[in-house]
């Protein structure tokens, strides 16, 4: 009986220490840098360049990493601007999967976005970085993020490619 109870606590002690022995990610920039529009005014909307990121720009972050082979994402879409204001944005602890082993030197990387994904938003925004993932709820040491209005093609770029394709095809025909 007392080996019974014995193997149970030590079984119990080890599952409670893998448990623990991978990494977590507190995803916050909270007391950190926020997220801004750019200085340029030719990226950004009027009046908005240089300033942060308010809750009615709506937008959202992402968290993804890289260890060697290893690509992870958190398949985020986390407000900003709420509830600490505008430039700033709270994702809660993330458990990286696959799992990051404490010590280990990860590079993080923060997609910002206005629309309904980042590929096809009007404004985005991204920014990477190193650092070496701790214990438990380990805070990001997340720079400055900055977005941006994405260009659209101009009309005399356009008008300039449609024009060199009818040339094209009219000197094959003749």
């Amino acid at each position: 009986m007392k080996r019974n109870v014995v193997a149970a606590l030590l079984g119990l002690a080890i599952l409670g220490g893998t448990a623990f022995g991978q990494a977590s990610i507190q995803f916050s920039n909270y007391g950190g840098n926020p997220v801004a529009w750019t200085s340029n005014v030719a990226l950004a909307p009027a009046g908005e360049a240089g300033t942060l990121v308010s809750a009615s720009d709506n937008f959202q972050v992402d968290l993804q990493w890289q260890y060697g082979t290893l690509n992870g994402d958190a398949h985020l879409a986390v407000p900003v601007g709420t509830p600490y204001g505008p430039g700033y944005f709270a994702g809660g602890n993330v458990i990286p999967s696959p799992p990051l082993s404490p010590g280990l030197q990860v590079t993080f990387t923060v997609l910002a976005w206005n629309g309904a994904d980042f590929a096809t938003s009007s404004a985005t925004g991204s920014v990477s970085w190193s650092q070496v993932v701790g214990p438990a709820g380990n805070a990001l040491n997340m720079p400055t993020l900055t977005v941006q209005l994405v260009p659209e093609p101009s009309v005399i770029g356009l008008g300039t490619l449609g024009g060199f394709a009818l040339l094209q095809v009219r000197s094959r025909r003749g």
